[in-house]
């Protein structure tokens, strides 16, 4: 097609492309279960952007 040659990996290769894809997919659960913990406290964006608008968000960043 454009060049490229596609040679079949080694076994040493493909294991370690495996043992990576692992330690990513554990990050990303943890990720996950971190933000479904705290979904509550957070606020969708365009609900901030209407409260900065709002003079009490200003009032209230004010007293802070």
């Amino acid at each position: 097609m454009l060049g490229v040659t596609i040679s079949p990996l080694k076994l040493e290769r493909i294991a370690r492309l495996r043992k990576e894809l692992l330690v990513h997919a554990e990050f990303l659960d943890d990720v996950a279960a971190l933000l479904a913990d705290d979904a509550a406290a957070l606020v969708p964006p365009v609900q901030r952007i209407g409260n900065r608008s709002s003079t009490s968000f200003l009032a209230a960043g004010m007293a802070s």
